[in-house]
């Protein structure tokens, strides 16, 4: 089957965001200031992204890149199965990076996978009285997605997700209002494996789905904290450290700063290819947020 149905089967296909064409909107995104810091980093930010792509490329991976500004691409879709969902993000302005996606879709649409687009905010309300969620408040588990509900997914998205795939078995969990999506917390790596943030879970609150599973427990002295540039303000925690991308059931990317997650994933037996990929905070996205994997196999 042409698609993805998890987070960690051998990865075929992947998007990775860019900064390219930023002059052409005036924010970065719903809450965070104008686009008026990214020349500062753009050079840097650029290179780690293409780093990215030649180190993906490398393992065998085809990578697409979107047709416009689109960073964080994983807010802006989900692929579940064979069907490509164009998610109602929660902020207004973010729904216009959505169409440097197009060509992708469209030709991915050619190839015989499905493309659907749910319904866009009326964002009366701040958009409350609608179904929310950006895609990467889900993660998926084959049958099963876990929807982490905040400020950035509400009940009536996950509701839509209910009714519109009955086939799946939806289990959600409650974040802090200030964390917007579930990969800084909850990160499934492989079919038996999964990334648990500390500091927001314990053995007994986190989801039903990973209670038998091994769990490798992410704690704050684990993380080594990215420096901000002079003058810039952080729109991510220092947990997006956490933030990696499986390249198959027992490889993954990691940020190449978080040397301590490294070693702890190495002694579980896992591989890592460090990426240097820079201001991950002030970008508010580390390296599951600026990637959404199109096929997995």
């Amino acid at each position: 089957m042409m698609g993805s149905s998890d987070e960690w089967s051998s990865l075929q296909e992947v998007i990775v965001g860019t900064i390219r064409g930023f002059e052409n909107y005036t924010a970065f995104s719903g809450t965070q200031h104008d686009n008026e810091f990214l020349p500062s980093i753009y050079s840097e930010v650029m290179e780690g992204l293409q780093t990215f792509q030649n180190l993906l490329e490398k393992e065998g991976v085809t990578v697409h890149r979107p047709d416009g500004f689109c960073y964080n691409v994983r807010d802006c879709a989900i692929v579940l199965g064979d069907t490509i969902l164009e998610v109602p993000m929660q902020y207004e302005k973010e729904h216009l990076y959505q169409s440097s996606l197009t060509p992708i879709f469209k030709q991915k649409w050619f190839d015989g996978m499905n493309w659907i687009s749910a319904p866009k905010p009326t964002w009366v309300d701040n958009g409350y009285n609608d179904p929310i969620f950006d895609g990467a408040n889900i993660c998926r588990l084959n049958d099963t997605l876990v929807i982490a509900l905040n400020h950035t997914a509400n009940g009536l998205g996950k509701d839509w997700l209910i009714r519109q795939f009955p086939h799946y078995n939806i289990e959600y969990t409650n974040l802090n209002h200030n964390i917007s999506h579930i990969d800084t917390s909850i990160s499934p790596i492989s079919s038996d494996t999964v990334l648990i943030n500390a500091s927001r879970y314990t053995e007994s609150t986190i989801p039903n789905t990973f209670k038998d599973w091994n769990k490798i427990w992410i704690d704050k002295d684990d993380l080594v904290e990215e420096p901000l540039m002079d003058g810039l303000v952080s729109f991510a925690s220092p947990w997006i450290g956490m933030n990696t991308l499986s390249l198959n059931h027992n490889t993954l990317f990691v940020n190449d700063c978080q040397t301590k997650i490294i070693e702890k994933l190495e002694q579980h037996n896992f591989n890592c290819i460090p990426v240097p990929l820079k201001h991950t905070r002030e970008l508010g996205g580390g390296l599951h947020c600026c990637t959404l994997d199109l096929v997995r196999g």
